[in-house]
């Protein structure tokens, strides 16, 4: 399944918006200016992987993106 999440960065009041695939552990973020979606890898992939898992302990919404309608993760 495939999360979506968005976000402030640190230090500046950009969002991001990220998608993170569950079966393979890929990350993806958003690049405005360029229109695409970007992977991300090494400690950027296992931060925003670890953020994800202390959403959900903290009971933070975290929403699956499927064909039909988004539900609750």
């Amino acid at each position: 399944s495939t999360l979506f999440a968005a976000a402030r960065e640190n230090g500046n009041a950009h969002m991001r918006l990220f998608l993170i695939n569950e079966s393979t552990g890929n990350v993806y973020t958003r690049n405005g200016r360029a229109d695409s979606w970007e992977q991300l890898y090494g400690s950027e992939r296992d931060s925003i992987i670890a953020c994800l898992v202390a959403a959900r302990n903290n009971c933070v919404p975290v929403y699956k993106v499927n064909g039909a309608s988004n539900q609750p993760a």
